[in-house]
């Protein structure tokens, strides 16, 4: 939700939102240099996640970089979710 700065954590508009890669690192410049209680205050970001915010996004652009993703499709059901609706838009399960 920090991304798409909305006011509150909102399922339906992060389901599925296409995070480019570019956006993660134009975030973790501006949280590198800003303390834990401005990252508080940031739209978008749940106060109570503003402590693990940088190292969860700093491992995120690693592994893209790494992976050399230009983007990644966020799923609000977690990874195993994410996975299961990919798998059911390339190997349908119905013929």
């Amino acid at each position: 939700s920090a991304a798409l700065k909305l006011p509150s954590y909102t399922r339906d508009a992060l389901h599925g939102y296409v995070l480019e890669r570019c956006t993660i690192d134009d975030q973790l410049r501006q949280w590198r240099h800003m303390p834990l209680s401005d990252r508080r205050q940031q739209p978008g970001v749940q106060p109570k996640r503003a402590d693990v915010m940088l190292a969860g996004s700093a491992l995120v652009q690693a592994l893209m970089q790494h992976y050399h993703c230009p983007h990644i499709t966020v799923s609000c059901g977690g990874v195993r979710l994410g996975l299961i609706e990919r798998m059911c838009q390339t190997q349908p399960i119905l013929h």
